[in-house]
């Protein structure tokens, strides 16, 4: 993940420009008893640690009902700066939310957009 992140720092990224990223997360089909939390604090502690002030936008996209629930109950308990940089969105909300920071041609046709679906590997990132 270090490597992931610091290879977009050198490469993607433009010195007072582009300096930091905005993360989207679809939780669609994602099952919540499938997520460590051991894992996600691991995560969250190196991005905080080593990219410190990178991420302007943790988006969770696709959340049903019980994700939402659950999630409001969890933010409650996060600092005042992290919950600034946090925002989720039902599936009915996702795609205006998303229309606030992209395009339409920049979104993927899975999320009603234009761009074609990009699936399989993830590095080198794809823009």
């Amino acid at each position: 993940l270090t490597f992931y992140y610091t290879w977009i720092i050198n490469n993607m990224m433009i010195p007072g420009h582009i300096e930091n990223w905005l993360i989207i997360c679809d939780l669609k089909n994602l099952n919540i008893m499938d997520i460590s939390l051991s894992l996600l604090g691991a995560l969250l502690d190196t991005l905080e640690v080593v990219f410190k002030n990178r991420c302007y936008r943790l988006i969770l996209i696709n959340t049903d009902w019980f994700k939402n629930t659950l999630l409001t109950i969890i933010f409650s308990w996060v600092d005042e700066v992290v919950q600034a940089s946090i925002t989720w969105y039902s599936v009915e909300e996702t795609m205006p939310k998303l229309l606030t920071y992209f395009e339409l041609e920049d979104i993927e046709q899975k999320h009603g957009g234009l761009k074609p679906n990009i699936d399989g590997s993830i590095f080198p990132p794809v823009y």
